[in-house]
């Protein structure tokens, strides 16, 4: 190892180790140390490389046990204190250690314990982690693993009428995201799916709760505005009887061809897989 390389390893720790000493200033080893914070080291090493890149921020927050936002920020590789780890100075107690990645349109609650989609915007491409730390010692570690929390719903129209075209709304009762544990929030799901083709439809949908989704299909007018509702589509129980399992830990995706002169489906879940699919993401 090259004698520049060993001194650059050396000045982090010495830096992360300044860091740690400075902030247990108000602490002596000879005190008692109860009410003496604990250090929470958050590590980042497991999070893929594309959410290293500089215009790839993380959303961190952190809330102690008492309930107080210890952090709510997103930070930048650059905000690291090494470049694969955060320390946050925290109460004594278990700590609420949860991250995101593709946050856009979701906001997080002034609690910092739920995070909600707006009505009318489909879900953002959101990997999130969440993990109760138990912070009772001196230090503490958490390893942010982040996992998939939407699912992709392709639409395909089977047999369509060439001389009309066709527009589609989805409906749910589920918009939001515990950070405590990654379970859905309830509160109104409504959006349009993005028009890829004539044929083609497609638009993410935030971790449900149940299988209530309705898909509705619309005619559309000649100058391109919204016509009479031709057929509702219980689009949520569709994909559960075909397999979908909206409490995995990363979310599936789905493809829903409708053959609208009959005004039925058929389901194809399409599995995720991180290690195959993280270099696709979009941020």
């Amino acid at each position: 190892m090259k004698l520049s390389r060993v001194l650059s390893r050396w000045a982090l720790v010495l830096t992360g180790f300044a860091a740690i000493t400075g902030l247990a200033g108000s602490c002596t080893v000879k005190e008692d140390r109860t009410n003496c914070p604990c250090f929470l080291y958050i590590d980042l090493h497991k999070l893929p490389e594309k959410m290293r890149m500089p215009n790839s921020g993380l959303w961190l927050d952190v809330v102690a046990h008492t309930g107080s936002v210890v952090k709510m920020e997103t930070i930048s590789p650059s905000d690291y204190s090494a470049p694969d780890w955060v320390i946050v100075s925290v109460p004594k107690g278990n700590t609420l250690v949860s991250a995101a990645n593709g946050r856009v349109h979701m906001k997080p609650a002034l609690d910092g314990r739920s995070i909600t989609l707006p009505e009318g915007y489909e879900a953002d491409s959101l990997y999130m982690h969440s993990d109760i730390v138990d912070c009772t010692g001196e230090s503490a570690r958490d390893t942010v693993r982040l996992h998939k929390q939407w699912c992709t719903l392709s639409l395909v129209l089977e047999s369509p009428d060439a001389l009309r075209q066709y527009d589609f709304e989805i409906q749910g009762t589920w918009s939001g995201i515990s950070t405590a544990d990654l379970s859905a929030i309830e509160g109104k799901f409504r959006t349009k799916p993005r028009r890829l083709t004539p044929e083609r439809f497609e638009v993410r949908i935030p971790r449900q709760g149940d299988n209530s989704l309705i898909l509705r299909l619309y005619s559309e007018n000649p100058d391109g505005t919204r016509g009479d509702e031709e057929y509702a589509y219980e689009v949520g129980k569709a994909i559960y009887r075909a397999g979908y399992d909206w409490f995995r830990r990363d979310l599936d995706d789905v493809t829903v061809k409708i053959d609208v002169a009959r005004c039925d489906m058929e389901v194809r879940i399409l599995p995720w897989d991180p290690g195959q699919n993280f270099g696709d993401i979009v941020i």
